[in-house]
C-alpha cells in the first residue's frame, strides 16, 4: 500500500531507505507525522501568499484613480499611515483638505484617469460607480442565471481599508477577487484541519 511507498526522511526520525510502514514506535510515528504536517502547511502558506499577491495585484491594476484616492484619504490627516501607502501612490499634503490630508499623487492620479478614459467603454462593462444606491446597483444584474457572475456588487467594507465612510456600488471583477482570495485561504485553512 502507500505506506510501504512513503520515504521517511533523517528529519522525520527515519534513516536510509526507511519507509513509513517499517516505522513501530510510536515517538517515531509523532515524529513523522509532526514533521509532515508542517511540511504541508508551508506548502499551503506559500500558495495561499501566492495567491494572495495575484488577487491583490489583480485588485490594485483595475482600481480607478478614485479607488485609490479614497485608498490614501482612509489614512486621514495621520502621517505615518500615509506614508505606509506611498507604494500605492499616496502623499501627505499638510496644506490639503481636513481629513483628506493624504492623497493620490498628481502625477498618478493623472495616468489613471487618462488610462481610463483611454478605455472607458471599450470593455462593455457597466460603469458601477454611477450607481449610489444598492437598488440601482443590483439592477445592473438583472437577467443574468443564478450562478453567473455579477456585473456589480453593493459594498461597505475593502481589505486593507477598512469599512467605508459611505457604501458604494463596485465592479464585479473587484469583489469576485477579494471572494476568491477568500474562499482559497478558506480552503487552505481547511486542509490544514485534515
Amino acid at each position: 500500500g502507500k505506506l510501504e511507498q512513503v520515504g521517511v526522511p533523517k528529519e522525520a526520525g527515519g534513516g536510509p531507505n526507511t519507509k513509513l510502514s517499517q516505522m513501530q514506535s510510536l515517538d517515531k510515528l509523532q515524529q513523522a507525522l509532526h514533521y509532515f504536517t508542517h511540511q504541508r502547511e508551508t506548502i499551503l502558506i506559500n500558495k495561499i501568499n501566492q495567491l494572495q499577491s495575484a488577487a491583490a495585484a489583480k485588485a490594485e491594476k483595475s482600481q480607478t484613480a478614485e479607488d485609490k484616492e479614497k485608498v490614501c484619504n482612509a489614512a486621514g490627516n495621520d502621517e505615518d499611515k500615509c506614508k505606509a501607502l506611498e507604494a500605492r501612490g499616496c502623499v501627505f499634503n499638510k496644506d490639503g483638505e481636513k481629513a483628506k490630508k493624504c492623497e493620490l499623487k498628481k502625477d498618478v492620479k493623472e495616468k489613471l484617469e487618462k488610462e481610463s478614459q483611454e478605455t472607458g467603454g471599450k470593455d462593455g462593462k457597466p460603469d458601477c460607480k454611477k450607481h449610489d444606491n444598492k437598488k440601482d446597483c443590483e439592477a445592473e444584474n438583472e437577467g443574468l442565471a443564478a450562478n453567473a457572475p455579477r456585473k456589480c456588487g453593493w459594498i461597505d467594507y475593502v481589505d486593507g481599508t477598512g469599512k467605508l465612510l459611505k457604501p458604494e456600488c463596485r465592479s464585479s471583477s473587484f469583489i469576485v477577487t477579494k471572494q476568491f482570495a477568500l474562499s482559497v485561504v478558506s480552503a487552505a485553512f481547511v486542509a490544514l484541519l485534515f
